[in-house]
This record gives C-alpha cells, structure tokens and sequence, in this order.
C-alpha cells in the first residue's frame, strides 16, 4: 500500500488495460428526459436493462460511460484507430455484487472491474485471454490523481523519468518510451 492509497501495486508490464475515472461531485444535474435522452443515445436497451438497478441517479449512464471509454482507450493502444461511438461498444454482462462483466469492442470482448465510490466512480478494462490487472490506485486526499500517481512512481522507481501525455489519450511515458495508460 501507499500513503493515502487502499491499493497494492504490482507492475503490469506488457498487458493493455484502458480505464477511465468519473468524478461523480462534478456530473451535472439535468432533468430525468434529458437523462433518457442521452441513455437512449449511448445505450443499446441490453445495456439499459442490464444496469437498471444503478438507474437511480443516473449512476447507470456513468457506469456504461466509464466501460465504453475504458475499452476504447484499450482498443485505441492495439489498433490506433479513432472510432468512438458509444453503441459500437456494448456492456455483454454485469455482476452487480462482483462489480465486473464483459464488454464488446471493435477488436474483442473484454473483461471489466467497477470500482463505485461515493464521490467517483473507476471503470478498468483488459483483455479477456490476460490475467486480471492487479494495479488500481485512487489517492484518497485532496490532491489530483495525477500528482498521486506521479509520487507513487517516483517512490517505486526513483530512477526513472515519468512524463503525463494527454494526446491520444491519457497516458504516461517513462523513459521516453514505455506507455502506461
């Protein structure tokens, strides 16, 4: 574990994971048709059934949100290619008391961990032939994700040199050459 941190750290090297992370204190409030609006756009009726049981405050939306991003961030690392639209990526299946299911891309189907908080919600996504990734780290204090991270690896790997990438998508680059999303 790491200070501020509920997480052990173990290295993933060579496995492609995408993950995203939604902020839930700072999603906007709208009405309940603008809600079913943008569910109806972003989601398949599958998917809608599949996470009606988060449908309350719309925690269902960013569920779906957060998987679709974290597999297109993971797809876009093998394949290079800009595709996003929300309905091309489909929740297959959802285990509300594991938190976990599986998820279609353009490349594949892909295993996928929720971690939902009170105030974020952390979708983590990798390749259903890989082992599962064992590194999650969510700072629990006021500083950035960023800022934790960056002192998590400088405290790991002292001797090594860590740069934030946000283009094509975030990521890190250590050493000027290995990528970690």
């Amino acid at each position: 574990h790491c200070k501020g941190c509920r997480a052990n750290h173990r290295t993933n090297e060579g496995r492609v994971i995408g993950n995203d992370i939604i902020d839930l204190s700072i999603v906007s409030k709208r009405t309940s048709e603008h809600w079913q609006r943008y569910r109806n756009k972003t989601m398949t009726p599958k998917e809608q059934q599949l996470l009606a049981e988060f449908r309350k405050n719309e925690i269902d939306i960013w569920i779906a949100w957060a998987v679709k991003e974290s597999v297109y961030k993971l797809e876009f690392q093998m394949e290079q290619q800009r595709y996003f639209a929300p309905k091309q990526i489909r929740v297959l299946s959802f285990n509300q008391h594991l938190q976990q299911g599986k998820a279609q891309g353009k490349f594949g189907v892909y295993d996928f961990e929720i971690l939902l908080e009170a105030g974020f919600l952390h979708a983590l996504a990798w390749s259903e032939r890989a082992l599962k990734p064992y590194y999650r780290c969510l700072a629990m204090d006021k500083r950035s994700f960023n800022e934790h991270l960056q002192e998590v690896f400088q405290e790991r790997f002292p001797d090594h040199a860590l740069q934030y990438q946000n283009h094509p998508f975030p990521h890190y680059v250590v050493d000027k050459k290995l990528s970690i999303p």
